[in-house]
């Protein structure tokens, strides 16, 4: 894959979250399908090896929240100013 910068802009990939494994497999919504942090790690790694070879900013996120930050398994809680 090659990545074109156009305007000189900046690319910055982003890695992938965590999931919380014992609520998504299965996925509540359709049994036959199913998120793991495995894969989360293997398509990451994807991401971090396409950025390496394109000289591109890769962004790790995947330790930066706990289970408990995950709403429903999947997706990031919204916090009040407060708790930030």
């Amino acid at each position: 894959m090659k990545l074109r910068k156009k305007n000189d802009s900046e690319i910055v990939f982003i890695g992938l979250t965590r999931v919380v494994d014992k609520l998504l497999m299965p996925v509540p919504w359709q049994k036959n399908l199913s998120y793991s942090n495995e894969n989360v790690k293997k398509y990451d790694t994807v991401i971090k090896r396409v950025a390496e070879e394109n000289n591109v900013l890769y962004c790790p996120i995947f330790d930066l929240l706990d289970d408990k930050d995950l709403s429903g398994g999947l997706h990031q809680f919204c916090w009040s100013p407060e708790d930030v």
